[in-house]
Formats: C-alpha cells, sequence, structure tokens
C-alpha cells in the first residue's frame, strides 16, 4: 500500500477511535469497543504489499522476442561452438558453460539459446582477444566502454547471471528473481530511454549497443545458422 494511502488510512482511523465510546469486555474493562477493528487495520498495514511484476510488452511485427523458450537444444549449441572454436577459453568446460545459460537464463524467462549467442558474439566464440580476458568470466562486455577492461566475475555461473540480469534491466521492468549481482543493472535502470525499453533482440541496437546497426541481428542470426536456416 503506498505510503499517502497509509497515512489517510491512520488519520481516518484515528478520528473513528475518538468517537468509539470505552466499554467492558470479557478480555477485561477499559478495552475501546473498536479495539478488534484497530488491531485489524494494524496487520493489514504491517503486511507487505503485493507486488505483481510488470507485464512484458510484446516483441514489434517481424522481431524476436527477447522472453521464451530455446529452440535449438543444448547439444546443438556446443557442436556450433566447437565447430568455429575447438578450444574455447572457459573457466569451466564448454558443456557447463551452456547448462548454465540454460539453468540462469530459464529461471529469468530469457531465451537461453540467443543470450548464448550474444556471448558468442561479445567473445568472438569464446576466443576473447579484446578488452576482456577469459578469466573475467564476463561474457556480455559488461564495463567495456571506453577501453575499459571491465567487470569481473567470481565465477562462470555469476558472469552469466550477470550477463542474463543485465538484459533484463533492457527488457522488463520488472526485476531479476535472484539477487542482482550485475554491477550495472542500476546505471541502465537510471537511464529512461533504455530501462525497459527493448522488447525484442533486434532492438538492443543503439541502447546494448551504440551505435549497434544490426547488432540484434546478428544475434539472431547466430540461431539461424545453428537451425539450418542461415
Amino acid at each position: 500500500m503506498p505510503p499517502a494511502r497509509q497515512i489517510a488510512l491512520l488519520v481516518s482511523l484515528a478520528l473513528l477511535l475518538v468517537a468509539v465510546p470505552v466499554q467492558a469486555s470479557p478480555e477485561g474493562a477499559g478495552r475501546p469497543a473498536g479495539q478488534g477493528f484497530y488491531d485489524r487495520i494494524m496487520a493489514i498495514l504491517k503486511e507487505p504489499p503485493k507486488l505483481e511484476p510488470a507485464p512484458v510488452k510484446q516483441a514489434p511485427k517481424g522481431h524476436t522476442p527477447i522472453f521464451g523458450p530455446a529452440e535449438v537444444t543444448k547439444e546443438q549449441m556446443v557442436n556450433f561452438i566447437r565447430r568455429y572454436n575447438p578450444l574455447p577459453k572457459l573457466t569451466c568446460n564448454l558443456e557447463e558453460l551452456v547448462d548454465l545459460y540454460w539453468e540462469e537464463a530459464g529461471h529469468e524467462g530469457v531465451r537461453p539459446d540467443l543470450a548464448m549467442a550474444q556471448a558468442i558474439l561479445e567473445t568472438g566464440y569464446f576466443r576473447f582477444g579484446g578488452d576482456v580476458l577469459p578469466t573475467q568470466n564476463n561474457f556480455a562486455g559488461l564495463g567495456t566502454t571506453g577501453g575499459a577492461r571491465g567487470v569481473w566475475f567470481e565465477s562462470a555461473r555469476i558472469g552469466v547471471r550477470a550477463h542474463i540480469q543485465h538484459l533484463l534491466a533492457y527488457a522488463t521492468a520488472r526485476e531479476p528473481l535472484k539477487p542482482i549481482v550485475d554491477p550495472r543493472y542500476e546505471i541502465v535502470r537510471s537511464l529512461p530511454h533504455s530501462f525497459a525499453q527493448c522488447y525484442s533482440w533486434e532492438s538492443l541496437g543503439g541502447k546494448w549497443a551504440i551505435p549497434g546497426v544490426g547488432y540484434g541481428e546478428k544475434i539472431v542470426k547466430i540461431i539461424a545458422y545453428i537451425k539450418g536456416d542461415g
């Protein structure tokens, strides 16, 4: 319940109780007749508000939604990556990383195959070689703006979780279901033109990536290749 409504309710309650006479009761003399009503109101005020998740808007026609189930299997993803890079530079094995993307993205409702396709694009099939080192577990280039090294994460799982949470900041006003580990989540949240403004992978261009022309389309194209549609 919003604070203003709580205050208004308490003022009304106080005025009501002033007019309630004191009468004897089985529990003891001197208890206001409206005490039970008062206790109930106070219990309601102490209850935590029940917040409904913000609705996810539909992706524009012809665009690919950020949310949804995977359309390729984990085995297909592993085979595709190994075809282009037999020796990914990772702090875990490739199968484990794929499992992490399916778990973390799936928990938040994000398409895990496309999230991993974004990681493929950002890391060059996990060759790295740019601003980010493999030991950073930073699969989405978080914090690499301006040539900076970027954010370090303690494990591959936390790095994947941060990636998914960063996507959520662009895609929905709903907060992540797990504790926030993305140090740049609040930065995106403070930008009205970016926070919860991307409802498709194609719309990440110009927001996640700047200028980012064709950025989201490249991500979607990776999945098309894996499916044999490219």
